[in-house]
């Protein structure tokens, strides 16, 4: 059997929705016909380093302390009002004002577009490449955040690294790839305008050390570089979706079974 099979083989085994137990994206699916879907996905992916409990444990206390994010939530949201209901935020390195400078951006997203979805139609109507798409998408978000500078958020850019710095992006790719696949049980499928074959795999060191155990990567290390050619080696096996992979290669890495 080729690792194209045995590939193959572990996306039959591992894509499946019972094994979202393990995975942040659990959370994200109790919202999936929320009108703010696209904000909970992306505060979700945005938090989801670390061990698997503890990214589910700070995105249900943000979702708890925020009304799920809902239309409510973003119409009435002020610096003022932010800072007393994130007063005390920590997750590992990010802090309060992290947090407070992301959900104000998101907040003047809906107030000048109605909701994230418009500005990624508007910002990515003719992106060519997930190059495109990454850079484009985390150079607007940061631009937006330089507005709130009073919040304090230090580590707010590091949520979104760029393809430019040679970061696989990681949590924006896991964004972009559960927005825009089809709703198979494991996705959402909710920006369908935008095509799979575009998206890039998210690298984390469960995907990369599984890449190499099968000859995806000839890298050693996880960068844009090893996530373009992860994904191009996968698009020999799936050229219109070879992101469909992502999920199953994770969890094969996650339960040591590569």
């Amino acid at each position: 059997m080729n690792n194209a099979d045995l590939i193959s083989q572990l996306y039959d085994e591992y894509h499946r929705p019972e094994f979202l137990s393990i995975d942040p994206l659990k959370v994200v699916h109790r919202y999936i016909d929320s009108p703010t879907i696209p904000e909970i996905a992306l505060v979700s992916a945005l938090f989801s380093y670390g061990r698997v409990p503890q990214i589910i444990k700070a995105i249900e206390s943000i979702l708890a302390k925020s009304d799920n994010l809902s239309p409510q939530f973003f119409s009435n949201l002020t610096e003022q009002s932010v800072r007393s209901i994130f007063p005390s935020f920590v997750y590992r390195f990010h802090k309060a004002g992290d947090l407070n400078i992301l959900l104000m951006v998101l907040a003047d997203i809906r107030r000048e577009y109605g909701s994230l979805t418009e500005l990624v139609k508007e910002l990515l109507f003719s992106a060519q490449s997930g190059e495109q798409i990454f850079e484009l998408f985390t150079q607007e978000l940061k631009s937006r955040g330089k507005k709130y500078a009073q919040l304090e958020g230090s580590a707010f850019d590091w949520l979104f690294p760029s393809p430019s710095g040679g970061s696989p992006c990681k949590r924006v790719a896991m964004f972009f790839r559960w927005m825009v696949r089809e709703n198979d049980g494991i996705d959402l499928g909710i920006w369908g305008w935008i095509d799979s074959s575009l998206l890039i795999i998210p690298v984390d060191t469960h995907v990369a050390r599984v890449a190499q155990a099968f000859e995806l990567t000839t890298k050693n290390s996880a960068s844009w570089k090893m996530a373009e050619e992860i994904t191009g080696n996968l698009r020999r096996i799936d050229s219109k979706d070879p992101v469909r992979f992502d999920f199953s290669l994770c969890r094969a890495g996650m339960l040591k079974k590569v």
